[in-house]
C-alpha cells in the first residue's frame, strides 16, 4: 500500500498506481533522491479536493506551486521532500517529488535566488542591529589593542570576518588602509602588540577610511544553508588549512552578500564542491547538511552486491564529464600576472628543462651561454624558473606558480570560479610622536590583497544606461577571490624615518612573500604539486578517490533494501561508485528488482 502525504495531509492515489524512484549520489550530480510523475485523482475524489483545495478550477491561478510531500510504502518512508506541481487537468494533477540534494536543484531554478542577492546580514552590534560605516569605525578606534587586532585580523577560530587592507583597482581605492599614530618614546625593536597605540580616527590623519568585509568561506557557507532553512552539522572544510580561507572582497560594503558573486543556489555548491573538493549532502528529513571532503567520501558503508542479473550493460562515453579527480583543472582568472601563470601558447613552444634538484639546476644554467639561458623554462621539485633580466641585474625568477594542473591533455578542464587573489607591495601611513613632541610622518611598506569590485551596488544609478544595455540591475562577475590569514604576523620595512622592525599580518596565497622572498608559510593555492609544500594538490586534487567515469556500469540486482548511494559498492571483488539507484515501488512495497549504474574505483 502506497500512502501519498501532501503538506502532511493523507492524498489518495489509485491502487495500481506504481511510481519509479531515482537515487542519485551527491557525489555526481546535484538531482539528488526524485520520484517521475506521480497521477493524482482530482474529480469526483472528495477527498483529496478538501485536502489540496480546488486546484483545478479554471479560476485558480496556476503558478509554480510547493507543498511538503512523504511517500510511504509497506510501512517505510520512500521519500521525504518538496512536490512540485508539474500538470493541472479537471480530472488530476500530477507532482514529481524532490528531496535532498533534489531540493537544492529545484530551488535554483526559482526566479530571484541568488547568492548575492540572499539577506545573509552583516556586521552587527551586539543587538544585532547592522552597523553603518562609520559606526563601525568608531567602534574599532575605541577598542582596545589586541582586541582590534583580534577583531580586524583574528582568523577562522575566533572570526566570522576580517577587514584586511585591499586595494579596488578598478576604482582605485584603497579600503581598510589602517594609519597607526604611535605615542611616547619609540623604542626597537618590538611588536604591534607591545607598544601603547590607537587607531586614530582625525587629529592628525589617521583614519580607516572605507571598509570592505571580508567574511571566511566557512562561515559564508554556514550562512547561505540557514538562509534555505538548512543546518550545517559537519564541515570537514573546518578541519583543514582551508578553513581560514577568506572572501578577498574589494568592494564597500559591510553586508555579507555583497561579497558574493552572481550565483545561483545550484552553481554555489558546484563551485564550492569543485574548488575545497568536498561533497554537499543534503538530508531531506532532517534538513542538515553534511559538508565530506572527497578524501574521506567513501570511508562509509560498503555494500557487497551478490544477487546480479547475469546481464548487465557497460555505457562507454570519451565525452561524459570529468570528475576533479582525473579532469584537468584551471582557475578561471579575470586577469592573472603574466609570469604568475605564462600563457598556455608561450608554453606550447618552449622547451621545459626538468631537474631533480635545484642545486643541479643551477649548475646547468650557470653553464650555459647568456644566449642560451634565455631559450628554456627550468623545473625542478615542482617549481620553475625562467632566466629574467631586470636593468643591470639577472637571476632566475620563479613563475608560472599558478599553472593548471594537467593530467592528460585530452582530458576535459574544469576551471575554478574561485580563485586566488592577486597581491601587490602596498604603503601604509603612520605617524610617529618621538621624544621632542614633533610629529614624524612616515609610510612603511606592506603587503596587501588587490582585486577588482564588482561594479554593480544593488542600485541602478542611470537609467539611460539601463536602456542602452550600457550597465545592468545584477553582478557582473561570476569569480570570487580568496586568500587565507594563518594569523602569523609578517615583518614590516620602513622606507622612510624611523627606521625600525615592527610586524603587522596580512594574508597570503603562495609561500612566497612579496617583501620577505620565499618563506614557507605551509600551505600554497599552486594547483600543481611542490616538494616541501602543501597545495591543493596535495589537499584536494591528489588526495581523492580516483574514479573513471568513462565507463558505466549499468547492472539489476535483487534486495529488499534501499542502499545509501553514497556506499562504496562491491561487485565481483571490484570496488565501485554508485551513480544513480532506480528503483519501482507499487501498492505492495518496493519491488525487489533494482537497477544501478556504477563506475570503477581505480
Amino acid at each position: 500500500m502506497i500512502e501519498l502525504y501532501l503538506n502532511n495531509k493523507r492524498v489518495y492515489i489509485n491502487e495500481a498506481t506504481s511510481i519509479k524512484l531515482v537515487d542519485e549520489n551527491a557525489y555526481f550530480t546535484k538531482s539528488g533522491k526524485y520520484t517521475f510523475d506521480v497521477e493524482i485523482p482530482l474529480k469526483d475524489c472528495s477527498e483529496n479536493i478538501k485536502n489540496i483545495g480546488h486546484i483545478n478550477r479554471l479560476d485558480v491561478t496556476k503558478s509554480v506551486l510547493n507543498m511538503s510531500a512523504r511517500i510511504i510504502a509497506d510501512g517505510h518512508k520512500i521519500i521525504d521532500g518538496t512536490a512540485t506541481v508539474t500538470q493541472i487537468t479537471e480530472e488530476k494533477m500530477k507532482i514529481q517529488i524532490l528531496s535532498g540534494n533534489a531540493e537544492f536543484n529545484f530551488l535554483s531554478k526559482l526566479p530571484n535566488l541568488y547568492i548575492d542577492e540572499m539577506d545573509l546580514g552583516g556586521v552587527t552590534d551586539e543587538n544585532g542591529n547592522l552597523y553603518d560605516e562609520n559606526k563601525y569605525i568608531e567602534y574599532l578606534f575605541n577598542l582596545p589593542i589586541k582586541d582590534k587586532y583580534r577583531t580586524m585580523y583574528g582568523t577562522f577560530d575566533t572570526n566570522d570576518f576580517v577587514l584586511f587592507p585591499i586595494h579596488d583597482t578598478q576604482n582605485d581605492v584603497i579600503h581598510n588602509d589602517v594609519c597607526v599614530r604611535i605615542g611616547g618614546v619609540v623604542t626597537f625593536p618590538r611588536t604591534i602588540y607591545n607598544y601603547d597605540s590607537i587607531f586614530h580616527p582625525g587629529d592628525y590623519g589617521g583614519y580607516i577610511a572605507t571598509l570592505a568585509v571580508q567574511p571566511y568561506w566557512c562561515f559564508i557557507i554556514r550562512k547561505i544553508f540557514k538562509t534555505l532553512g538548512y543546518t550545517v552539522v559537519e564541515n570537514q572544510i573546518e578541519d583543514t588549512v582551508l578553513k581560514n580561507a577568506l572572501i578577498a572582497n574589494a568592494k564597500r560594503t559591510l553586508l555579507f552578500s555583497r561579497t558574493l558573486p552572481h550565483w545561483n543556489i545550484s552553481q554555489f555548491i558546484e563551485q564550492v564542491e569543485n574548488f575545497f573538493g568536498v561533497v554537499i549532502e543534503a538530508n531531506d528529513s532532517s534538513r542538515e547538511i553534511r559538508i565530506v571532503r572527497r578524501g574521506n567520501y567513501f570511508d562509509q558503508e560498503t555494500v557487497y552486491l551478490y544477487d546480479i542479473c547475469d546481464e548487465f550493460t557497460v555505457d562507454v562515453d570519451d565525452d561524459r564529464a570529468e570528475d576533479i579527480s582525473d579532469a584537468n583543472i584551471s582557475y578561471g582568472f579575470e586577469s592573472v600576472d603574466k609570469y604568475m601563470r605564462i600563457d598556455e601558447d608561450i608554453m606550447e613552444v618552449i622547451e621545459v628543462k626538468n631537474f631533480e634538484t635545484y642545486s643541479q639546476l643551477k649548475t646547468y644554467y650557470d653553464g650555459l651561454s647568456d644566449e642560451d639561458k634565455k631559450k628554456y623554462i627550468y623545473e625542478t621539485e615542482g617549481k620553475q624558473y625562467i632566466d629574467y633580466r631586470s636593468g643591470d641585474s639577472r637571476y632566475l625568477r620563479k613563475v608560472n606558480q599558478f599553472r593548471n594542473l594537467v593530467r592528460d591533455k585530452e582530458k576535459n578542464t574544469i576551471e575554478l570560479k574561485i580563485v586566488p587573489v592577486q597581491m601587490e607591495i602596498g604603503r601604509s601611513f603612520l605617524e610617529d610622536f618621538g621624544t621632542s613632541g614633533t610629529m614624524l610622518q612616515c609610510f612603511t611598506e606592506i603587503v596587501r590583497m588587490q582585486a577588482a569590485a564588482d561594479p554593480y551596488d544593488g542600485k541602478p544609478s542611470d537609467v539611460q544606461d539601463l536602456i542602452d544595455g550600457n550597465t545592468s540591475t545584477e553582478s557582473a562577475r561570476d569569480i570570487v577571490e580568496l586568500a587565507i590569514n594563518d594569523g602569523v604576523m609578517q615583518r614590516l620595512s620602513w622606507v622612510t624615518w624611523p627606521p625600525g622592525a615592527f610586524v603587522y599580518p596580512w594574508p597570503f596565497v603562495l609561500t612566497d612573500d612579496l617583501k620577505a622572498g620565499e618563506v614557507n608559510r605551509g600551505f600554497s593555492f599552486e594547483l600543481n604539486p611542490v616538494k616541501g609544500v602543501v597545495t591543493m594538490y596535495d589537499l584536494v586534487y591528489g588526495s581523492t578517490v580516483k574514479v573513471s567515469t568513462q565507463s558505466e556500469l549499468q547492472v539489476q540486482f535483487q534486495t529488499n533494501k534501499m542502499y545509501n548511494p553514497m556506499s562504496l559498492f562491491v561487485i565481483h571483488c571490484k570496488p565501485y561508485i554508485c551513480k544513480q539507484i532506480e528503483y519501482k515501488v507499487d501498492s505492495k512495497g518496493i519491488y525487489p528488482l533494482k537497477t544501478g549504474y556504477f563506475y570503477e574505483v581505480t
